[in-house]
């Protein structure tokens, strides 16, 4: 259970990106180690919010509402709002990501190679239409039944399996 998450988020496309947009191997570098610090420091306070929130209340019987209400509970309107807005901004960020790396690799690799001279004169077009369709997908995915924590253990284990498999193996030749 434990895996998928952290190796997911070991070889994420936003990481690879930013890694591949810098300037020099040591800005990388340190990119990397102080985005691992802030993503270690805010993850280990959600975890601890979720803790205390369950010895708060132990009648809370979802673990994914627990966050969201100590954050009703203890903050006034107005601050809550901005947090549930940075809460959405963040899944829709990493929605974006996901989907636009994966239109871009399904065009590049799969309907590119396959298509005609029209598809290949319109690389752009092309990857509008793959990402169109993946947004299908992934919105056929969202509406089944399910929890929040078992959708993402599906997102994570179908969008970052490639990307572990190929990191591990460029680290490690």
């Amino acid at each position: 259970m434990w895996a998928i998450p952290i190796f997911g988020t070991m070889a994420s496309i936003e990481l690879i990106s930013g890694m591949l947009a810098t300037r020099s191997a040591h800005v990388a570098r340190d990119a990397c180690v102080m985005g691992g610090g802030l993503y270690l420091l805010v993850g280990l306070n959600l975890v601890f919010l979720g803790l205390v929130g369950s010895i708060i209340d132990p009648n809370v019987k979802t673990g994914e509402k627990i966050v969201l209400w100590l954050v009703e509970l203890n903050l006034p309107a107005g601050p809550y709002v901005i947090f549930a807005g940075a809460v959405v901004s963040a899944v829709l960020s990493t929605v974006d990501s996901a989907l636009l790396a994966s239109g871009s690799i399904l065009s590049l690799n799969v309907v590119r190679p396959v298509g005609g001279t029209l598809v290949r004169e319109y690389p752009l077009l092309t990857t509008r239409f793959a990402v169109a369709g993946l947004g299908l997908v992934a919105l056929v995915i969202a509406l089944r039944p399910g929890t929040i924590h078992d959708l993402i253990m599906r997102a994570a284990s179908f969008g970052s399996s490639d990307l572990v498999v190929v990191t591990l193996f460029g680290l490690f030749t």
